[in-house]
């Protein structure tokens, strides 16, 4: 009788061990998230008017953010490209350099990849001709853009989009060209580099 007690108590201790080995086994693959590697990316922005390179940040799976400094030229405002800007605009030379900062909505949840709403603004300085004198003044933008980012390999991201945008430019002494203050389609290219 004695040994009873010990005999249904040897079932119990072996039922234990796989559950403690199984609980073992889970815990590879709780760690196994591609996604949760890389945080920070080298970024270059390859948009409608800028060639930038800068920083970026995933803050969560909802969230990142975005910072670069960029060669700025508004040729479609130079050009008078689709009609957009108007004959009394052809044939300018603005250029010059601005910061962009915008932050990269996911409603999927996947940031940095996925699908994307992204609101930014940008400033700087900009250069013109104005009666054959080249004159410097400040040039803005902000706008807001949908798009679709996917993973090229581990580190490398590429992305694009479409949106509409502000585009503002005034150069001193004088209203016209190459000053201007108007609405204008936007597309965006992103290429990063995670790290």
């Amino acid at each position: 009788m004695a040994l009873l007690p010990l005999f249904l108590a040897v079932p119990e201790y072996e039922q234990s061990t796989p559950t403690s080995t199984s609980t073992s086994t889970s815990t590879p693959t709780s760690t196994s998230t591609p996604t949760s590697t890389f945080k920070n990316a080298l970024a270059f922005d390859l948009g409608q008017h800028v060639v930038g390179v800068g920083i970026q940040h995933t803050d969560s799976g909802y969230l990142s953010v975005q910072a670069v400094i960029a060669y700025y030229q508004p040729w479609t405002q130079n050009i008078n490209f689709l009609g957009l800007s108007g004959e009394a605009d052809r044939f300018g030379d603005l250029r010059g350099a601005i910061i962009r900062a915008r932050a990269f909505f996911h409603p999927g949840g996947d940031a940095p990849t996925g699908f994307w709403l992204t609101p930014f603004v940008q400033g700087g300085v900009g250069a013109g001709l104005r009666n054959d004198v080249r004159k410097v003044g400040p040039v803005a933008a902000a706008g807001l853009s949908a798009g679709y980012t996917g993973r090229i390999s581990e580190r490398f991201l590429l992305g694009g989009g479409l949106g509409l945008q502000w585009h503002y430019a005034s150069i001193p002494d004088g209203n016209g060209p190459p000053s201007f203050s108007r609405l204008y389609p936007q597309v965006e290219i992103h290429v990063a580099y995670m790290f």
